[in-house]
Parts: C-alpha cells; structure tokens; sequence
C-alpha cells in the first residue's frame, strides 16, 4: 500500500537546517465589506467568496452545491463521494481525515501502484496530478466551505481572527497597527510574541485547529533560540483553519 497524504494538512513545526523564520497568512479574495449580504444569514464577505469561486470552478458539481451559498452536510458527503469515484476510475483510493485533510492511496496491482514502487518521486507526482485532477473537477472548494463557514462565520480574515484573539486575552502584540503592518510584523525579524498566549492566538485564533498552549510555549522557547543567535534553527509555518481563502 502506497499513502501520499495531501498538502492542506496542518503543519506544526519542526526544526531545518538554516536560519528561516517565516508566518504564511493566506490571502483573502474580498476585501472587507460594509455592504449587506444580499443572502440571508451569509456574511458579505462569504458571498463574495463562493462567487469568486463559481466563476472560476471547472466542477459543475461545486457550482451547483454553492449556488446558495450554503453547503450542507449531505451535500458535502456527495462532494466526497463524487471525489472519490473519479479517483477509483484511476486507481486511487481516497480517506478522508478528521481534520479534513485527504490521504490518497494507490490501489494494489494497479500500474500506478507499480510507478510508485519503481520511481517514487514519479510516482507520487502522477498520484498528486490525479488527485489534483478529481479534486478540481469535483468536490472543488466545497469541503473548505462546509467546515470554514461554520467555524468563521463572520467570514473574517486571518489579521481580524489573530487581533480579536489577542484582543479577548488583553495581550499587547499589534495594538496601534493596521492590518498590514500586522501581518509585516509577523514575518519581520522582530517578530516575537509577548506570551505562549499569543502565539497560540497567532497559530490556531479560533481555538479549532487542535494546538495546546504547552505546544505554544515550545514554539515560543525554539523561537527565543533562533533570535537570541542560539544554534537552534526553526521554521514556522502556520495554516490557520479559518482563513477566507486558500
């Protein structure tokens, strides 16, 4: 059995071999809005969101689950399944994880199963193009709609998520700074949360995405060690859960 597990799973940190200290806030496709939302109980930003996508969708499926701005929990179990037909038409089969992250395993006996074991690298870049392939042509955006909009429904962006987190624990980190200049703070060499709380406001704002303070605080000792010249080199890379837009 050959697993390759897909790209959105959430990373927590890890230790590499060169100086590299980077936070990666996904961008969002709509700035914020004061206009109404002209559906009813769908945050403006949402709305504007779906609609970004339906235009751009390959899936007719996706188009026409989102045509209501709503996603259902039946209706995403038909995106999952219909994802995981096209996979089986290429020997692929798929398993979907509770975080919502994807593990994609090549069947036994099948000639991409072989391309695996011969070639790895070429194997898993052909099982990464046709899971891509079913991905796009299917479920689409549709499971990160289900699971975001339900988390965030104010659809707030990634600095709003991280500052009200900051703000509700009464922590100092980005007060007197715009949006921007708070996401330049983040990836800046001054970067350096005040607290384990912060840093857990930072990496998991909504509190869904499963880390703990105690992981925090290990985030913050390994960071205090890189900025103080130490030898220990870290890098970050944070996917918030609750990002508007992938």
């Amino acid at each position: 059995m050959t697993t390759v597990t897909c790209d959105r799973v959430r990373a927590r940190y890890w230790v590499i071999a060169t100086v590299f200290i980077a936070l990666f806030s996904v961008g969002c496709s709509a700035e914020l809005s004061a206009a109404r939302s002209p559906v009813d109980g769908v945050a403006m930003n949402w709305v504007l969101d779906i609609r970004s996508v339906r235009e751009s969708s390959q899936s007719e499926l996706e188009r026409r689950i989102l045509e209501d701005y709503y996603v259902s929990d039946a209706e995403l179990q038909e995106a999952r399944s219909a994802l995981a037909a096209c996979l089986n038409n290429h020997g692929v089969q798929v398993i979907f994880q509770p975080d919502d992250s994807r593990a994609f395993i090549a069947e036994l006996g099948t000639p991409l199963a072989a391309l695996v074991a011969e070639d790895e690298e070429q194997g898993f870049a052909a099982l990464s193009s046709i899971a891509s392939t079913c991905e796009r042509e299917t479920i689409g955006m549709v499971e990160f709609f289900h699971r975001n909009m339900r988390d965030n429904p104010e659809g707030l962006t990634t600095a709003e998520m991280r500052r009200r987190c900051l703000e509700r624990y009464g922590l100092p980190d980005g007060l007197g700074l715009s949006d921007d200049q708070f996401n330049e703070w983040l990836s800046s060499a001054d970067f350096r949360p005040s607290s384990a709380q912060a840093m857990l406001c930072i990496t998991d704002p909504l509190g869904t995405d499963g880390f703990t303070l105690t992981e925090a605080e290990e985030m913050l000792q390994h960071l205090d060690g890189t900025l103080q010249g130490g030898k220990t080199q870290v890098k970050f890379e944070f996917e918030p859960p609750q990002e508007r837009m992938p």
